[in-house]
C-alpha cells in the first residue's frame, strides 16, 4: 500500500456517511406568523436618521442600541404618539414607547447634534416596558432641533 492509498484509507474511515431520506411532496411545513404593518396602523409624523444609545444604569455607561431610521408615528385608531427606532438593516426594534403629556426632551450642553429623554415604559425587549433613558445622535443640529420641537409639541 502506497503513503496516498493509506492516507485515503485513514480519510475513508474517519468520515461516517448518513443517508438522509427526504420527502418532497408537500415540501416544508411553516407555522403561520402574524404581521404588522406600522404604516397601516400608524401616520408617519417625523423621520430621520440616528444612532440611539440607553443609558445602563448598572454600569452607569451609555449603550449603543442601533443605527436606524427614528420615527414620531402617530395612531390612526386612537391619536397617540410613539417614537420607534428600527435597526437599519435588519429591521430589529431597538426603541419602540408613547410620547406621553408631561414628558421632557432637552439638548445636552455639550452636543448640539443629540437629544435626551426618559421613556416611562419601553416595550422594545419585551412587554412589560421598562423605564429607559435615551440619547440619540443625529448628523446635523437642524435635525436635532426639529426633533426637539416635535417631541415637545406632543409632550406639552
Amino acid at each position: 500500500m502506497s503513503v496516498e492509498e493509506a492516507k485515503v484509507a485513514n480519510v475513508d474511515e474517519l468520515v461516517e456517511e448518513e443517508e438522509i431520506c427526504v420527502d418532497t411532496a408537500d415540501g416544508p411545513k411553516f407555522a403561520a406568523v402574524e404581521t404588522f404593518d406600522e404604516k397601516a396602523h400608524f401616520d408617519i409624523i417625523w423621520e430621520s436618521k440616528g444612532k440611539l444609545l440607553r443609558f445602563d444604569e448598572g454600569e452607569n455607561q451609555w449603550k449603543e442600541r442601533g443605527n436606524g431610521d427614528a420615527r414620531i408615528m402617530k395612531s390612526k385608531k386612537n391619536g397617540t404618539h410613539m417614537f420607534i427606532l428600527r435597526r437599519e438593516g435588519v429591521g430589529k426594534l431597538s426603541a419602540q414607547h408613547l410620547i406621553q403629556k408631561g414628558m421632557q426632551c432637552v439638548i445636552p450642553p455639550k452636543s448640539n447634534v443629540s437629544v435626551m429623554w426618559i421613556a416611562l415604559a419601553d416595550f422594545s425587549d419585551d412587554d412589560e416596558g421598562w423605564k429607559e433613558k435615551f440619547y440619540i445622535k443625529f448628523s446635523t443640529p437642524e435635525i436635532a432641533s426639529a426633533f426637539k420641537a416635535k417631541f415637545d409639541e406632543i409632550a406639552k
